[in-house]
């Protein structure tokens, strides 16, 4: 059996971005490559998140994080962009990594 880390944010490793009905992305700057990133939906509605290689585009499709709620989630190492989406208003969203869960 694999011992459970707690995660660990990578340094400089947070991009702070706006879910709104239009898709936000953002490239992970300055932040080691990792599998584990924690999403923190401050806003008052459902969010939507998307990872991608070279470019990420969120939906109504994507992963899902509820209003005032964090998630770890899984990514490959190599995706480094970050996108969320909102049905409507304008919430932030903060998307650490690092490594643990």
């Amino acid at each position: 059996m694999s011992e459970q880390k707690a995660f660990s944010p990578a340094s400089n490793g947070t991009a702070t971005l706006t879910a709104t009905s239009s898709s936000s992305s953002a490239k992970f700057a300055g932040v080691a490559k990792t599998n584990q990133v924690v999403v923190t939906n401050v806003g008052t509605e459902v969010v939507f998140v998307e990872f991608g290689e070279d470019a990420a585009t969120a939906s109504a499709t994507s992963y899902p994080v509820l209003p005032n709620s964090q998630v770890t989630l899984t990514k490959p190492i190599y995706y480094e962009y970050v996108a969320v989406y909102a049905a409507s208003g304008s919430h932030t969203v903060y998307v650490t990594s690092g490594e643990g869960l």
